[in-house]
């Protein structure tokens, strides 16, 4: 054995260690990296996992067996036009966009599920300054009175806060569900 594949092998191990120790240390699949608590006036607390990528903006609550907590909340920058598609979808939603401020500034109550290989966008006309959309289960966002003009109090929580409350999308989850 030569000194060049000694120095490799244990290079290769050590390497193998490393991503051991780092997948030991990364949270459970499915848990939220990032979430919100987004509070009504009426004091209702709506617990929503965060999407800031391109990509996990793209893909929303499409194609999932559980819901992340109680919504997902997609992030974008910068404000804009921010529509949404339902393709992929499992259940219908509600979409709540937000302007920087955390004001409602549009809603699509009870979007339904896409299952066409063409899904239309979805979009309120006075949403063109939105920041963030609201992902929430069909029949939450009226029964927690989000309509234009609603100002939510957004806390962002600790990781270990992000972890509970996941339920199956199959369900369609009750006011309960959310307190």
């Amino acid at each position: 054995m030569t000194r060049r594949s000694v120095t490799k092998g244990l290079l290769f191990g050590a390497m193998a260690i490393v991503t051991a120790a780092a997948s030991a240390v990364r949270a459970p699949a499915g848990t939220p990296k990032s979430c919100v608590a987004l509070r009504t006036p009426a004091g209702a607390e709506v617990l929503a996992d965060v999407a800031r990528t391109p990509a996990t903006r793209a893909t929303g609550l499409a194609h999932r067996d559980t819901w992340p907590l109680d919504g997902l909340l997609l992030e974008w920058p910068t404000a804009g036009r921010h529509p949404i598609w339902m393709a992929g979808m499992r259940v219908d939603l509600d979409l709540v966009w937000l302007d920087e401020h955390a004001r409602v500034i549009g809603v699509v109550f009870e979007a339904p599920r896409c299952t066409t290989s063409t899904c239309p966008l979805l979009e309120p006309a006075d949403a063109a300054a939105s920041r963030a959309v609201l992902e929430l289960p069909a029949g939450h966002a009226r029964a927690l009175g989000l309509t234009p003009g609603t100002v939510l109090t957004r806390l962002d929580l600790a990781p270990s806060r992000c972890v509970t409350r996941t339920r199956p999308s199959a369900r369609r989850p009750t006011l309960e569900d959310l307190q």
